[in-house]
């Protein structure tokens, strides 16, 4: 069982060998596929391409209202930004609540009654800071059912 073991061990390490040779050779005729590079190639917000990468997971504008995770990234920025706030603001408050999301921190508290509080994800700054830039001065893309979904609940909740 042993020399079995030793056989495929060594079959696989040198196929594995061989593949990673092969890959380097291939590479260099390959578009780059780091996120930085892929900014520089297609002039994308590197904060756009964070979000898709990063948030869109749970938080995608074209989900379904009732087959949704999370809400959508346009109520993120909805409720995390007002005539009043200034960029410093909301990117602090959304690495604050990104940094360790609790429902005391949650500006979206009915999303939280509805899907709980977003698990801890493994996040850094950087990359926060990237997206909150994107999300405050960007137009970003919006589910066909929002914007009456907002209305309505902020309607409600002003003449309460």
């Amino acid at each position: 069982m042993k020399i079995y073991k030793k056989i495929v061990l060594g079959i696989s390490a040198t196929s594995i060998a061989l593949l990673g040779f092969r890959s380097r050779e291939i590479e260099e005729y390959t578009l780059p596929h780091t996120v930085t590079q892929t900014n520089e190639l297609t002039n994308e917000h590197p904060g756009k391409v964070l979000l898709e990468t990063k948030c869109y997971a749970c938080h995608h504008p074209s989900s379904a209202e009732n087959t949704r995770k999370a809400p959508p990234m346009i109520a993120i920025k909805k409720h995390y930004i007002d005539e009043k706030t200034t960029y410093a603001d909301f990117k602090e408050a959304l690495w604050t609540f990104v940094e360790k999301p609790t429902s005391e921190k949650a500006k979206l508290k009915g999303a939280v009654r509805k899907f709980g509080v977003m698990p801890y994800q493994a996040f850094n700054k950087e990359d926060i800071e990237k997206i909150a830039d994107y999300l405050y001065h960007q137009d970003i893309a919006s589910p066909a059912w929002f914007e009456e979904h907002y209305k309505k609940g902020h309607t409600t909740k002003k003449n309460q």
